[in-house]
């Protein structure tokens, strides 16, 4: 399926996901703060991984720019105690009901495109 890491559906997802995270942080930290996309379970092999580090960028930029922030790739999660910075983690969409929900309207959605032709 094409597209689908920056569908509607997908999107909405992140971005509950991030805006639940700042819910966490004092106000005052919340003007200093950045978002960090982190992907996982991959080689760390760009050159045969090219198309799914694109995607989860395209992810990252859609996200952010829904939330009116700036999006980053670095990882935060295994720096973040080591720079005695307080921080906050997202939920992991992982199978959780909204991220199964989400896929399952791109899937419904592909499969209608294509009885339409």
């Amino acid at each position: 399926m094409k597209k689908w890491n920056t569908h509607p559906a997908v999107v909405r997802v992140y971005e509950e996901r991030v805006r639940r995270a700042f819910d966490w942080l004092l106000a005052q930290a919340l003007q200093a703060s950045y978002v960090l996309f982190t992907v996982h379970s991959q080689p760390v092999d760009l050159d045969r991984n090219k198309v799914y580090v694109q995607q989860y960028e395209e992810l990252a930029n859609v996200t952010c720019a829904f939330l009116s922030l700036s999006a980053d790739g670095e990882t935060f999660f295994e720096i973040g105690n080591d720079l005695g910075v307080a921080f906050a983690i997202s939920e992991f969409p992982s199978d959780s009901f909204d991220t199964v929900y989400a896929l399952a309207e791109i899937v419904e959605q592909h499969i209608k495109d294509i009885v339409k032709t």
